[in-house]
């Protein structure tokens, strides 16, 4: 609804298709979010089943358990294996810690502005400030999860993830 000069996509499914994104925009810039992989699995697993819960009684938080891990896993290898390939230029690509990123929202924001060249004006600073103001993390209810819930192992996970995490922490 308002015409830009570039678009902006967010979302975690390009994980697992991030080279036919390339292949359709070769100039795309992204910004990858680095987070415990494991924490991000708990939290997949808890938000699958509430949202099959709204369509179904039957809702089996083990298989979504055992289907996403492996599933969240071949996302991540297939999107470094894009990297590593050459096929997105470093320059192109700007890795945000999600633990920093919440320390400072603003900062990582023009740090991210800057990466790629471009100046965050104070207004839209301002607008940010405002907004996370009035918008704080449990503002709604914070979001509880547990591995637990898909009957997963956080020694088996921290296995699946470790040359993930070993790269780019989390």
């Amino acid at each position: 609804r308002a015409p830009a000069e570039r678009w902006v996509l967010k979302s975690p499914g390009h994980l697992w298709a991030l080279e036919h994104l390339l292949a359709v925009y070769p100039d795309a810039r992204i910004v990858q979010t680095h987070r415990d992989p494991v924490k991000v699995l708990a939290s997949v697993v808890s938000l699958c089943a509430v949202l099959r819960g709204l369509g179904s009684d039957d809702v089996d938080p083990v298989q979504i358990g055992a289907s996403w891990a492996p599933r969240l896993a071949e996302g991540l290898a297939r999107t470094m294996r894009v990297r590593d390939s050459g096929a997105l230029p470093a320059e192109r690509v700007f890795d945000v810690s999600f633990a920093e990123f919440l320390r400072d929202e603003v900062a990582m924001v023009r740090r991210l502005y800057e990466h790629f060249g471009q100046g965050l004006s104070p207004d839209a600073e301002a607008r940010m400030r405002r907004y996370l103001a009035d918008n704080g993390s449990e503002k709604h209810g914070g979001h509880r999860y547990d591995l637990a819930l898909g009957a997963l192992d956080e020694a088996t996970e921290r296995r699946r993830f470790a040359v993930y995490q070993e790269r780019y922490g989390g």
